[in-house]
């Protein structure tokens, strides 16, 4: 019963599959990291960055050829 793509054999797809213990220790140092960049970052929100006089100019030449 190939032709309709019902077979008996369950497909697996990476996001089905369940996380193992390595995988959820990988995602929450992830998301630990992001969280101490973050604080670490939002002192100088308010910060003014300098101007810098290139920066439109440089995307322009990408998409001017």
């Amino acid at each position: 019963m190939e032709a309709g793509g019902l077979t008996d054999e369950p497909r697996a797809f990476l996001s089905t599959l369940p996380a193992g213990r390595r995988a959820r220790s990988l995602a929450l140092a992830a998301v630990l990291a992001s969280v101490v960049v973050f604080l670490a970052a939002a002192p100088f929100a308010k910060l003014p960055l300098a101007q810098i006089g290139a920066f439109i100019p440089i995307p322009w030449s990408w998409t001017s050829w």
